[in-house]
């Protein structure tokens, strides 16, 4: 056998080794990185969805309470009011746990925009909080409530529709163009 022949015998064990061992587990590597970014993607999808269904289950159980009070519909107001007291605990908690798991899936700045969105939040809940069970509407009362309804109405619906679109750019969710 020549020197030549053996080398190629080795080139082709050494290639054929390689091919069946390193090919195979780079591809492997390859498949779990994609997985994992696939979930990661699915996780971000998951709490942008949760995070928008929240804030506007409160943005909608708040402009209740302020909208019944316009009409003087003390009815429907001290419904709404009393609904609001009922279940404002357990949207803060549901809010207050998706910036909490925001925390592994977005920039540090958006983490940091809803803490500031929870923030105002709070500011608001003080005021209608402040809205009392009545057995009359007062002026003072409906006064109140036109001024928040109109915030809410234009200004909370901005703000939650541009959190969510800042969101959506921030995890790369949304369609360019």
């Amino acid at each position: 056998m020549s020197q030549d022949f053996i080398e190629k015998i080795v080139l082709l064990l050494l290639t054929a080794s390689l091919t069946g061992f390193l090919v195979p587990y780079i591809l492997k590597k390859i498949d779990e990185r994609k997985a994992r970014q696939t979930k990661i993607i699915e996780a971000q999808s998951k709490f942008l969805d949760d995070i928008a269904q929240t804030l506007w289950k409160w943005r909608y159980m708040s402009m209740k309470v302020v909208y019944y009070a316009i009409p003087n519909n003390l009815k429907e107001y001290n419904i709404a009011r009393k609904e609001y007291d009922e279940k404002i605990w357990e949207v803060f908690n549901q809010i207050r746990r998706d910036i909490s798991i925001s925390r592994r899936l977005v920039s540090e700045k958006a983490f940091q925009e809803l803490l500031s969105f929870y923030a105002f939040m709070v500011e608001l809940d003080k005021q209608i909080s402040s809205l009392p069970i009545s057995d009359e509407l007062n002026e003072g009362i409906i006064k109140r409530a036109v001024e928040l309804n109109g915030y809410f109405y234009t200004d909370v619906t901005s703000k939650i529709d541009k959190l969510i679109d800042y969101l959506a750019s921030e995890l790369d969710l949304k369609v360019k163009g």
